[in-house]
């Protein structure tokens, strides 16, 4: 009969949890949450390197920032485009970093245009459609692909 000493158990409970939290961190695309030097332990009898890629927040042509995970076409959950919604409102920015929010003056609702080459202070009516399973790096609204500026001041 073979026992499993715990300080040998503890030591492939610790190279297991080390190989599992170098799966989960290997692509994330952005940096570590900690502000401090991190160490990860390691498993004397494998080794595994992982390779994070990172790509940089890109500019759509409208000037708003979207991550690089928004596909091009506009999807919802069954494949097809969202019906065309007309939005009238202010565009300010958003609580991120170059983000911008466009809130409908009619219903309140808020949305994040992604093309149109909206500016903070402009006031705009706009075309477009809500663009559903996209994630991008903006926190607020709804995203809203825009198809055409309707009028535009500021």
């Amino acid at each position: 009969m073979t026992t499993t000493t715990r300080p040998a158990a503890a030591a492939v409970g610790t190279a297991l949890l080390a190989l599992v939290l170098t799966a989960c961190g290997a692509d994330t695309g952005s940096p570590p949450a900690t502000s401090g030097p991190t160490s990860r332990p390691t498993s004397t009898s494998a080794t595994t390197s992982a390779t994070a890629t990172t790509s940089a927040p890109t500019t759509s042509p409208g000037g708003t920032m979207t991550s690089p995970l928004v596909p091009t076409t506009d999807v919802s959950d069954n494949g097809k485009p969202t019906a065309t919604l007309t939005v009238t409102g202010a565009v300010t920015e958003g609580v991120e970093p170059r983000c911008l929010v466009l809130t409908d003056q009619a219903t309140g609702e808020t949305y994040q245009p992604m093309g149109g080459g909206l500016k903070v202070g402009d006031r705009v009516t706009v075309e477009g459609h809500e663009a559903r399973g996209v994630m991008t790096t903006c926190m607020q609204g709804k995203p809203l692909r825009i198809t055409r500026v309707v009028s535009r001041e500021g």
